[in-house]
């Protein structure tokens, strides 16, 4: 058993020196928020609620000379070549210029929202001044997130209505995928004799904007890796963790398909099987004798909508309704 020695003065004022094995660290704090300063060189911010059990860590800094590293994975694209990543531009620059005052209203109404809830956090103590920013912090989001309205004549309420009810099939697919990389495999007879991959991740579909934004239409919004997709009547949204992009659809190109997708262990059931391919296949597609756990999978038929602009977006979808697509295909592109 090991002996192990820590001891903590109180300076006062909110300061304690705390003593360990490892050297001496100190913290400073008030009644909701403290930081810390460890002996082997991390600084620790903590914010709290006093008597909720809320609160919020974020450390960053040295690691202790004790701590290992685990090892590395293996790259997730051994076993292809011209592996191509699906990069789509900063959404700043995804931005025509008329946009760019309601980009600034943004940016004003989260920078006012965060500040209004570290005032309430640190006036936890002062009932009155806390009370007073969940107030207005509450008031900003009924009232002051910004707001784009839509007035329609006949036909363009008939054509809207067709464009987001055909979005809306396609985000209820059982399967929505962001396509991230494109490759080829090198040795296609272990990968079900398909020569052409994809590395893909999970889409979220709903009709809710980012909350500073607000709308009298429904729109049709995906959430994928690293940024959110709004089709709106007019124009593309594209909203990143600190950048927002909008584009008309004037700017904005769509190549809609059939694509033929591996579905593995999940099989949708609004997709089509187009095949049933072995894990590990001869050149024929008949099954390899020398894997005795040979397993077969299904190629499931999905749409794969692409779009693209000039100035550098491009997302991949995949949907596993293709019926979907095909009926978004005839609306927006006309085939």
């Amino acid at each position: 058993m090991g002996f192990r020695y820590r001891k903590s003065i109180n300076l006062g004022g909110g300061f304690r020196v705390n003593l360990s094995k490892n050297g001496i660290g100190y913290s400073w704090g008030v009644k909701g928020y403290r930081i810390t300063k460890t002996a082997d060189g991390r600084t620790r911010q903590t914010v709290s609620i006093p008597g909720s059990g809320i609160s919020y860590v974020e450390e960053h800094g040295k690691r202790s000379r004790g701590q290992t590293t685990s090892p590395r994975p293996s790259s997730p694209y051994s076993g292809y070549s011209d592996v191509q990543k699906v990069v789509s531009a900063d959404a700043n620059s995804l931005r025509s210029p008329e946009y760019d005052e309601l980009f600034k209203r943004i940016k004003r109404v989260k920078l006012l929202r965060t500040v209004l809830v570290v005032l309430a956090v640190l006036t936890i103590a002062t009932p009155p001044l806390c009370i007073l920013c969940l107030a207005l912090l509450a008031a900003l989001l009924i009232k002051g997130r910004c707001m784009i309205t839509y007035e329609f004549d006949e036909d363009e309420r008939q054509r809207w209505d067709m464009v987001s009810s055909a979005w809306k099939a396609v985000a209820g697919s059982q399967s929505l995928q962001e396509v991230t990389a494109t490759a080829k495999s090198v040795k296609a007879r272990e990968h079900g004799g398909i020569e052409n991959a994809v590395s893909t991740s999970k889409i979220t579909a709903s009709g809710k904007l980012p909350w500073y934004l607000k709308t009298n239409i429904v729109p049709i919004v995906f959430k994928m890796k690293d940024q959110q997709l709004a089709i709106m009547p007019d124009r593309l949204l594209i909203f990143g963790k600190k950048q927002f992009g909008a584009l008309d659809y004037s700017d904005i190109s769509f190549n809609i398909s059939a694509f033929g997708f591996l579905a593995g262990e999940a099989q949708p059931s609004d997709s089509e099987v187009i095949k049933i391919v072995w894990a590990y296949s001869n050149n024929d597609g008949t099954p390899d004798k020398r894997y005795a756990n040979n397993k077969q999978y299904p190629v499931m038929k999905f749409g794969k909508i692409v779009i693209t602009s000039q100035s550098g977006l491009n997302i991949q979808i995949l949907c596993s309704n293709e019926s979907a697509s095909d009926a978004l295909s005839k609306v927006i592109i006309g085939k």
